[in-house]
């Protein structure tokens, strides 16, 4: 029989560390250490933000993950720049769940 452990958490609003992938994207490691995972879990995750995030792609989708976290890559459906400042003037934010499998003995 195995159990799940849930964790959840988000980048701060406004205040995510978005990093310049190329003139049209943004990315992301979005650091789940706290969650103390000791295996690497499923990741889900969604973007948030006040504003225009829908014009973002690329919020649902993991990149590398592994127990202290995973990457999130950015662009806006029309292909035109975006950059890390442009992201937190929205707000734009990751919020995500960790969901880790437990054996039971």
């Amino acid at each position: 029989m195995t159990r799940q452990r849930f964790f959840a958490g988000q980048t701060v609003p406004g205040e995510t560390d978005w990093q310049v992938r190329d003139e049209t994207s943004i990315e992301l490691f979005v650091d789940t250490g706290v969650a103390a995972f000791s295996t690497i879990p499923i990741y889900v995750c969604s973007i948030g933000g006040a504003n225009n995030h829908w014009t973002a792609l690329g919020g649902n989708a993991v990149y590398k993950p592994t127990r202290q976290g995973f990457q999130v890559k950015l662009r806006l459906a029309d292909g035109s720049a975006l950059t890390p400042a442009c992201a937190n003037s929205h707000k734009w934010h990751i919020n995500w769940i960790g969901i880790e499998e437990l054996v039971s003995p």
